[in-house]
């Protein structure tokens, strides 16, 4: 089918650009599975208030096939976080703020990018009762199997305070996911892009400790293989999945 024409209409958010300056508009086109194969076109209308400035001509060629559904590439794109929330005016764990998640993780995944695992996935945990299971392993397996997430981040809990609790907690968590069949998702994210002879230090001994809980959980590093300096030592053994910088 050539020229197949819809009445969709979308408005985006308006921006402001300072007198000489020019500003870069990115526009994504997602093209959802069963669309039409085909070609459409539109426009994009430039408004200076209520004004239209400019009339862009859009065309875009749908082809007659499809990407599956899973999702290749393991991938961390962050969370829907405070500052976020703050911004957007609403708090974190508001029932505003986790609807906005949703979307936020939702347009995400639609476009094969890996969010953050959402807080509400992980179970509470004590050392006196062990993993307290309130509904999150639905939400791990609802994320999972419908959101095609690949990926999920261990919270990395009590580890500044008392790094033996965090060793049982650790545990308790590798077994929980066993138990799922998740635990080869499963990862946690280390010290944030180390950049000291500390820092370095703090990701060995993290991986360490992982590694002691339970070799089934995998450990990331935002860090290339090769330490910006020699003196600081390298983190081999520490880390399992390398993200350079």
């Amino acid at each position: 089918n050539e020229n197949i024409s819809t009445d969709a209409d979308f408005v985006a958010s308006p921006f402001r650009v300072d007198t000489g300056l020019n500003a870069e508009v990115w526009c994504d086109l997602y093209v959802p599975p069963g669309t039409e194969p085909g070609t459409y076109k539109g426009n994009v209308n430039v408004l200076s208030g209520k004004k239209r400035v400019a009339r862009v001509p859009v065309t875009l060629t749908v082809w007659d096939f499809e990407l599956p559904s899973e999702i290749s590439m393991r991938s961390h794109f962050g969370k829907f976080n405070e500052a976020s929330a703050k911004i957007a005016g609403t708090e974190k764990g508001s029932e505003e703020f986790l609807e906005m998640e949703n979307l936020y993780n939702k347009a995400l995944l639609e476009h094969r990018a890996v969010p953050s695992t959402p807080d509400n996935v992980w179970p509470e945990w004590n050392e006196k009762e062990g993993i307290i299971e309130k509904g999150e392993s639905g939400r791990l397996r609802e994320l999972i199997e419908k959101g095609k997430v690949n990926a999920v981040d261990i919270p990395l809990r009590y580890y500044r305070e008392d790094p033996h609790k965090c060793k049982n907690y650790l545990q308790a968590m590798a077994k929980w996911l066993r138990d799922l069949g998740y635990l080869d998702l499963a990862y946690i994210y280390l010290e944030d892009e180390p950049n000291s002879a500390e820092e370095y230090e703090i990701v060995r001994r993290q991986g360490e400790l992982i590694r002691s809980a339970d070799p089934g959980i995998k450990r990331m590093c935002t860090e290339q293989t090769k330490p910006s300096k020699h003196e600081w030592g390298d983190l081999y053994g520490a880390v399992d999945i390398w993200c350079p910088l």
